[in-house]
């Protein structure tokens, strides 16, 4: 979560192969280059962490008797994305597309590759027109710093499955990206129609109402946190330059919680904002000397999931999110 300074609380195997050395008398063997030691290491690195692990020794001997058990390629692909071998899971993945294409397959591609940030590359893996493909293709090039090309991909995913609040989510956070606050909230609003108990939705409508703090704090208080609700609302007034209403709502949200952190650092941040100080015992108001990062930032920082939820037969196809 990026939040800067204001602090709101706020709430989706390597293949073994038996090599022969085969030596020819008078042949000139070629230096080994820096980048193949590197890559020899990895793989060694991760069959060490292979055969120290339980569960991929399983996965890798399954694999070892079947090599075209797809279903069991993908978990191990995606115990090795998990362990941070991400190239080994790519090469398991790009297998087990060959030869079983599927949404599921895909996306994980597209996710591993994303995990590597290379977010453009992993673009072009995702070929269908799903919903959660057109869903992924609109999270890339949101995080790409397209928010407009993505918008049209958003729509196309709601399009295909009107129904699903994640899909929403994801449109109401491309429209946040783009300040069109309103439009936002429409969405946010549609995915508590879906999902009336998400105070996931209930965070980024208010962050979609900031602009009227006693909306904003109505839905920060419905999602069942009052002292939080009150330090998000005084984190708008800090980026206003309200430095009295924000004080008002920490002492608020200190009466909830007289020790809730976050309440605590920003009534520092407010006595240093307001040239004087506020010291708390066992804390070092120093570090909070730097605000400055904008509304934006408390807007933007707050980051819903970042799934498109996948209807049932993908998860079938797909095993292994962010």
């Amino acid at each position: 979560m990026r939040i800067g300074r204001v602090l709101p609380v706020i709430m989706c195997a390597a293949v073994g192969a038996c090599t022969r050395s085969v030596q020819h008398r008078g042949a000139i063997v070629p230096a080994e280059s820096a980048v193949t030691r590197v890559m020899k290491r990895q793989v060694t690195n991760a069959v060490d962490a292979g055969d120290g692990d339980v569960r991929l020794r399983s996965l890798r001997q399954q694999l070892a008797i079947n090599q075209g058990d797809v279903a069991v390629r993908m978990q191990l692909a995606g115990e090795y994305r998990a362990k941070g071998y991400p190239e080994l899971a790519l090469e398991h993945y790009r297998f087990a597309a060959e030869r079983q294409p599927s949404d599921g397959v895909q996306i994980e591609i597209a996710k591993t590759l994303r995990s590597m940030g290379l977010r453009a590359q992993a673009l072009p893996e995702l070929r269908g027109d799903s919903a959660v493909i057109e869903s992924w293709r609109g999270i890339l090039l949101d995080e790409m710093g397209e928010p407009v090309r993505a918008e049209a991909h958003h729509r196309a995913a709601v399009a295909k499955d009107p129904g699903s609040d994640s899909l929403h989510n994801n449109l109401g956070y491309n429209l946040l990206l783009q300040r069109r606050s309103a439009e936002a909230a429409a969405e946010f609003r549609r995915v508590l129609e879906i999902a009336p108990q998400s105070p996931l939705a209930r965070n980024n409508l208010a962050l979609a109402l900031a602009a009227d703090p006693a909306q904003a704090l109505e839905q920060w208080r419905a999602a069942g946190d009052p002292a939080a609700a009150h330090n998000n609302v005084a984190a708008l007034y800090i980026q206003r330059g309200q430095y009295g209403a924000a004080r008002r709502e920490l002492e608020s949200a200190l009466a909830y919680k007289k020790d809730h952190p976050e309440a605590i650092r920003n009534l520092q941040l407010v006595g240093e904002l307001e040239g004087g100080s506020v010291h708390l015992p066992g804390r070092n108001p120093s570090k909070w000397k730097r605000f400055g990062v904008g509304f934006r930032n408390v807007v933007l920082g707050i980051e819903p999931p970042r799934t498109a939820a996948p209807s049932s037969a993908q998860q079938a196809a797909s095993a292994g999110q962010p």
